[in-house]
């Protein structure tokens, strides 16, 4: 596109949410299978307010991030 036109803004949106599982409150150690790598061990990351969503599925920072770029012809490099 930016061939095209010139001259494009791309904005990258991305969730920063984890998934975590109820039972790691309970679990002990650093071994883990989800996205809390360990931090919600024993409830040790209650400030991360997590949220029950299912039977056993925690989830917490509903954040979306967002990036801009601009994306000119120049800085395309084309292949030959």
């Amino acid at each position: 596109m930016a061939l095209k036109f010139g001259e494009i803004d791309l904005h990258l949106e991305f969730s920063m949410r984890q998934r975590c599982d109820k039972r790691c409150q309970d679990a002990e150690g650093d071994d883990c299978v989800c996205s809390c790598m360990g931090e919600n061990h024993g409830g040790a990351a209650y400030w991360r307010n997590w949220i029950q969503v299912g039977e056993t599925t925690l989830v917490s920072d509903p954040e979306v991030r967002e990036r801009h770029y601009k994306v000119r012809r120049s800085d395309i490099v084309r292949e030959r």
